[in-house]
């Protein structure tokens, strides 16, 4: 039998023989070219344990970045307490308890602020006694507070004061405080126990109003400057009030923050 009648009669299996020797040829090639490019072949749970890896890198590196982001909000936080330490240190003041005037705090009314105020009665007619130039100036802090006068115009009244560095250095950090974020710190009483915060503020050649919170002018010292407290809305009948100035020595608004009052002052038409 002739290899032609050996093929034709069994043609299903040399078909199957083709097939199984080309299986095996393309194979060995497969096999030849991993080896020739040093590469591995990689199964499925193997490709599956990569991206659950990848995924769990990822979040490590998030989770990283936040805590890097966190240290340095607090090194940010620890710098800047250390500054206003520092401050403190170098611009050491105390503040007398009774200098202090109370401020108003939240759900509480204007008038209930001023109860530690002497009281100098609901008769518009009668003012307190003032007693020479006691009630016109303060000392506190190296600084003396003197006032000129309280004029009037209408509802307004300004208070216009001297603020003299008794020191012998100069006072860079020097400013007023119209308010802070969460309660007024510069506002005029008057005899009836009302308060009125303030509209405006100067301080030598500078000035602000009542939406801005403090201004900042250096003292030199024994040279008085010149400042005002404005507000408005009181009752044109009030014949004396009481000043509360709240003022800074320290780089901000945090460091020697302070308040100083004078009180029982005659409100006078302004000429």
């Amino acid at each position: 039998m002739t290899l032609r009648e050996r093929v034709e009669n069994n043609a299903a299996v040399f078909f199957l023989a083709t097939l199984v020797i080309g299986f095996l040829a393309g194979l060995g090639t497969y096999e030849a070219i991993l080896r020739m490019a040093d590469l591995a072949p990689t199964s499925r749970a193997e490709i599956a344990r990569m991206r659950r890896d990848g995924v769990e890198l990822a979040e490590a590196n998030r989770r990283l970045e936040a805590a890097e982001q966190a240290r340095a909000a607090i090194l940010k936080q620890l710098e800047e307490a250390r500054r206003d330490l520092t401050d403190l240190r170098q611009h050491p003041s105390s503040q007398p308890e009774q200098s202090r005037a109370p401020s108003a705090l939240p759900g509480q009314t204007p008038a209930a602020t001023t109860a530690a105020l002497p009281d100098v009665g609901r008769n518009p007619t009668v003012s307190a006694p003032l007693d020479s130039r006691k009630e016109m100036t303060r000392e506190q802090d190296g600084l003396l507070f003197e006032v000129r006068e309280c004029g009037r115009s209408r509802q307004e009244v300004r208070c216009t004061f001297k603020i003299t560095n008794q020191q012998d250095n100069p006072m860079p950090y020097f400013g007023l405080i119209s308010r802070s974020s969460y309660e007024q710190l510069s506002y005029l009483v008057d005899n009836f126990g009302d308060q009125h915060p303030v509209k405006r503020l100067t301080l030598g050649s500078k000035a602000i109003g009542s939406d801005s919170e403090s201004i900042r002018q250096g003292l030199e010292p024994q040279v008085p400057l010149n400042a005002t407290v404005t507000a408005a809305d009181i009752p044109v009948n009030a014949t004396s009030v009481n000043l509360v100035v709240g003022y800074f020595t320290g780089t901000s608004l945090l460091s020697g923050r302070r308040t100083v009052s004078m009180r029982n002052l005659p409100v006078v038409e302004s000429r």
